[in-house]
């Protein structure tokens, strides 16, 4: 198991121009143990919750717009 912790920011590009955000409050998770063959499989459970966890910041960061 391995324990990690996301911050994310976020910078207008294109149309907007802008200045870096501010960090996002720190989000911490630990990785199961993977204790047989099938560890693969087990991967996609933490992959899945960052990518949901990244796309909620990314919206709320797009609504301040």
């Amino acid at each position: 198991a391995a324990m990690y912790e996301i911050k994310v920011r976020s910078i207008p590009d294109h149309y907007f121009k802008g200045f870096w955000s501010e960090w996002s409050p720190s989000y911490y998770f630990r990785t199961p143990e993977i204790n047989n063959s099938s560890g693969l499989s087990l991967s996609y459970g933490p992959v899945s919750l960052i990518i949901r966890r990244l796309w909620n910041i990314f919206v709320r960061n797009q609504e301040r717009i």
